[in-house]
């Protein structure tokens, strides 16, 4: 793997945003493996430790972590090798899907199983005369 892969791959990790300070660099990266409010607890202390770092949020619903930091000190390859060192994993928080989207698919696919229901009670009053006159079967009557 040449350096330029390595870079090239580290910089999906995650996303800058706009700091507070001019001086300064926001970042939003997706943490694997949350469980509780220790967990946060865990990573703001870890990342708020790192030099350079000036700002530490971490969402335990979105599982993110927004970091606001001095570039003249940190780097986010650094801050996120201090994730995976203390055992938590990094992915693309690009690749989230935004609620609303995710809320019209489950819309979407509720409504499919109602209709999938309709049409299956709908065909029982068609198929129980066909089967029940089938010959070798027995009526219920």
């Amino acid at each position: 793997m040449t350096a330029s892969t390595a870079t090239a791959s580290t910089f999906d990790l995650w996303y800058e945003e706009p700091a507070a300070r001019p001086d300064r660099r926001k970042i939003r990266a997706r943490i694997g493996g949350l469980h509780c409010s220790l967990c946060t607890g865990t990573i703001e202390k870890a990342l708020g430790r790192t030099p350079g770092v000036d700002r530490v949020a971490v969402s335990l619903t979105h599982e993110q972590a927004l970091v606001e930091y001095d570039p003249a000190i940190a780097r986010p390859e650094q801050l996120l090798q201090t994730l995976r060192d203390i055992g938590y994993t990094i992915s693309d928080p690009r690749k989230l899907r935004a609620f609303e989207e995710e809320e019209r698919d489950l819309v979407r696919e509720a409504r499919r199983f109602v209709l999938a229901v309709v049409l299956s009670v709908a065909a029982i009053p068609i198929i129980s005369p066909l089967l029940a006159h089938r010959p070798g079967s027995r009526s219920w009557r």
